[in-house]
């Protein structure tokens, strides 16, 4: 499975740790030049609606989210265009002795699963749904924060950018928010990857804890929505 890392250009020291620790597992990887929100007149910036992500997320998005969604929009674009499976790594990972193995059974599953995450995770529920080898696979009904560490197909992708035609959410939000594009949830535990040192300098910035606005809530309580139903 082709492996993209998402990276700012200035972010020396982060692909350096990145190419450090892929090159020592011996796997293969591309490197994505991130969108830089905060310089960049990238044209998927202008996607963002200021006044639908207020009345979705509560507060204005910062520029560094901005650049973080387009950057994954770039990314998924890459898998399509191969129409092949890719792996996705922001690159402030920190990937633990297990990692190859999990890639691997990741390859066997993706297929089928669509979408797999396999970044540590402390906020989210999940239902067993299967052994594979050393691994579980779990399937998300509340699901996880996050994008730094993710797989998914062509098709899952497609969705993904057919549903992003705004930029109206944070990049992680928008992909919890799975009765938007309809792509049920997976996970592959034990997890593998999670932020290391150098995650702790965020490139996107600051990101507020906010309340769900009365509409969202509302529709998400009038529902009772779980991932994938």
């Amino acid at each position: 499975m082709k492996i993209i890392v998402i990276s700012l250009v200035s972010s020396e020291e982060r692909r350096a740790s990145a190419k450090r620790q892929l090159d020592a597992l011996g796997l293969e990887f591309e490197i994505l030049d991130a969108v830089d929100g905060q310089t960049s007149d990238h044209p998927l910036l202008a996607r963002y609606d200021e006044k639908k992500f207020l009345i979705h997320y509560g507060r204005p998005a910062n520029r560094g989210e901005l650049g973080c969604y387009a950057s994954h929009y770039l990314a998924w674009q890459r898998g399509m265009e191969r129409n092949e499976p890719v792996l996705i790594l922001e690159d402030d990972f920190q990937l633990t002795d297990k990692f190859v193995a999990a890639l691997a059974t990741c390859e066997q599953l993706i297929i089928q699963q669509g979408y797999i995450r396999l970044q540590e995770t402390r906020k989210s529920k999940a239902t067993f749904a299967k052994k594979v080898g050393e691994f579980s696979l779990v399937k998300y009904t509340k699901a996880p924060q996050g994008g730094l560490c993710y797989a998914l197909t062509p098709e899952v992708a497609r969705s993904f950018i057919e549903h992003s035609q705004e930029f109206i959410y944070p990049l992680d939000v928008f992909v919890r928010h799975f009765w938007i594009h309809k792509v049920p949830l997976y996970g592959l535990t034990p997890y593998t990857a999670d932020g290391g040192e150098l995650s702790t300098d965020s490139v996107i910035g600051k990101r507020l804890k906010v309340k769900k606005s009365l509409p969202v809530a509302a529709s998400e309580s009038r529902t009772g929505r779980t991932c994938g139903s």
